[in-house]
């Protein structure tokens, strides 16, 4: 029989105090929070349908969902992950490293770049007459894209790489530029009048995140040396394309702003494009102003007012997109028969429309 002592050093138990201390997972709370969470937005998108058209029902669940269920479980992971003793380190499961690549990452670049198309303006009394309201429009929103995009990367690279967290000085400068970026889009949306109130939730929530990471890294960095020349060479690339950055988006938003009409523009570019193809088809007429109108546009017209009247910040920022990009569209429609070809597909959404019209007056 062998004795206790001879066994293997493989078989033999660890001492009690010696042994591995598990880490508690954060999955039971990440996933308690996306449940309540996703409940309040179902919660919030019905109250919001109330009084407006049932169809709108999906889109709302889908917008609120969207601005409100990720952004926040970030910041909880975080926080939470901050309150913890300091041996929980950077090194998060596969649903916290999920949360912060997909909606604080990714999820910050793309509604950066959203924002910077979506509201901007089509004339100059939009917003103000004043240059210093369109900083953040394009031409001179797009001076931060690169910028903000090569933050985002590194801050991905450092979650799924804690080592180059705790370790990268580089890594810090870039999240806690991203932090002042998403501060001034805060400010811009509270006092440049960017756009609706509740716009300012993405990047006030987006500071909070890239803050409070920035944070953590802080807390469990293994920075040997601050003073190295190769850091302070890189420091000074990365300030001077950020000031560069800065400096050009102020004559572009002078030019951007100058180039604006007075006046607001009207229509429907691409349904007034399509009204204009062989009149047996299209059954075009001129009204009392000298338009050329058919049924079509006359149907979008009266569905774009319903709209406009029971969601009007949704309204802005589908028109602003329109307006950019309906012009280019329309501009491509040279012949009648292509005119003819664009009234056939636009067919069924103004089938769709004309249901919508008809179900707002039966309420």
């Amino acid at each position: 029989m062998a004795s206790p002592n001879n066994m293997h050093v493989d078989q033999q138990p660890l001492p009690k105090n010696n042994a591995p201390r598990k880490l508690k997972p954060f999955q039971f709370r990440l996933r308690s929070l996306f449940i309540i969470t996703v409940v309040l937005s179902v919660l919030l998108a019905v109250g919001r349908t109330i009084g407006s058209e049932v169809l709108e029902a999906v889109p709302s669940l889908a917008f609120v969902a969207a601005v409100f269920l990720g952004p926040l479980a970030s910041v909880v992971l975080l926080a939470d992950r901050l309150s913890l003793s300091s041996r929980e380190g950077l090194e998060f499961g596969n649903w916290g490293k999920m949360m912060l690549v997909v909606f604080t990452g990714l999820h910050s670049g793309c509604m950066l770049m959203l924002a910077t198309v979506a509201f901007e303006p089509v004339w100059k009394g939009e917003k103000g007459l004043h240059w210093g309201y369109y900083l953040l429009d394009a031409p001179a929103g797009y001076t931060l894209w690169p910028i903000y995009w090569a933050g985002v990367l590194s801050f991905i690279a450092a979650v799924l790489n804690p080592q180059y967290a705790m370790r990268s000085r580089i890594n810090l400068v870039m999240v806690l530029t991203l932090a002042a970026i998403s501060a001034w889009y805060t400010f811009a949306v509270v006092f440049m009048r960017f756009g609706e109130i509740i716009a300012a939730y993405i990047p006030g929530i987006v500071c909070v995140e890239y803050s409070l990471y920035a944070w953590l890294a802080v807390r469990h960095a293994e920075f040997t040396d601050w003073k190295s020349i190769p850091f302070f060479a890189w420091l000074f690339a990365w300030l001077t394309a950020v000031s560069a950055a800065i400096a050009v988006k102020i004559p572009l938003a002078m030019r951007f702003y100058e180039e604006l009409p007075d006046q607001a523009p009207q229509g429907c570019f691409i349904v007034t494009a399509a009204s204009c193809g062989h009149g047996w088809l299209v059954r075009s007429w001129r009204d009392d102003s000298g338009r050329i109108v058919n049924r079509q546009l006359l149907t979008f017209w009266r569905w774009e007012a319903t709209f406009a009247a029971k969601a009007p910040g949704r309204h802005r920022a589908l028109r602003a997109i329109y307006n950019r990009c309906a012009p280019l569209v329309a501009r491509c429609i040279v012949f009648p028969w292509m005119a003819d070809l664009l009234y056939l597909l636009l067919k069924p959404a103004e089938w769709f429309a004309a249901a919508l019209n008809r179900l707002g007056e039966r309420k």
